[in-house]
């Protein structure tokens, strides 16, 4: 649900019956509304200024900030792609908030977290004697995974934090563990990149022989 590409069918599913408003087009000075008839379901608004663009709407707010004409940095080469960049789009975020989701751009994924334990434990494991495999797998267990819960984020990196087990002679600690990625995108955030492409083609469209207000070519 959460790889970059995937879901496009969903995504179109839920904006089939979306139209456009262009309430704003003077420039780079834009507003474009994307919603369904008579309802705010979903619906989504688009604004440009000159640097920046905003999606806003029904999945939240995020506010982008990167080139001079935003549609310009969003823009496919084609209708039929809608295709999305989210890492490198999520560092041009300057601002989001997720609305009805506590989730704006990242959330915690609980899975990773336990990847990340299970690959250090790993690492610690090699070259041990079967006894002290099976005492620090045990420490481990009675430490962290053991009360690992996909709902208390903060209490499990604060037990990963506070591991400290002798196993052997050895000191064993989860050092740098912080530095691993343990969180995903949010749906929230690839739907609305997701709309940023879509909506982009669909106000392109909607513009005579595909020129828009600054005069550029869109074909």
């Amino acid at each position: 649900m959460h790889t970059e590409n995937a879901g496009n069918a969903d995504f179109l599913r839920d904006v089939a019956t979306h139209e456009l408003t262009i309430i704003r087009n003077e420039g780079l000075y834009r507003h474009l509304r994307f919603s369904r008839p008579g309802s705010s379901c979903m619906y989504f608004d688009l604004i440009t200024w000159p640097g920046h663009l905003c999606y806003t709407g029904d999945m939240g707010t995020y506010v982008f900030q990167r080139t001079k004409d935003m549609l310009e940095f969003f823009r496919r080469d084609s209708r039929e792609d809608l295709s999305i960049n989210p890492g490198y789009w999520s560092e041009k975020v300057l601002a989001a908030d997720g609305g009805r989701s506590p989730g704006c751009v990242f959330e915690y994924d609980h899975q990773k977290y336990l990847d990340a334990v299970l690959e250090y434990q790993g690492g610690w494991l090699e070259g041990l004697s079967e006894e002290h495999q099976a005492e620090l797998k045990e420490a481990v267990w009675d430490d962290v995974l053991h009360w690992a819960d996909e709902s208390d984020e903060h209490g499990n990196y604060q037990r990963v934090h506070e591991f400290d087990a002798t196993v052997g002679g050895t000191n064993y600690q989860f050092t740098d563990f912080f530095e691993r990625s343990t969180r995903r995108f949010t749906d929230r955030y690839i739907w609305c990149c997701r709309a940023l492409v879509w909506g982009i083609g669909k106000f392109d469209d909607a513009m005579p022989t595909g020129i828009d207000s600054e005069g550029g070519s869109h074909d």
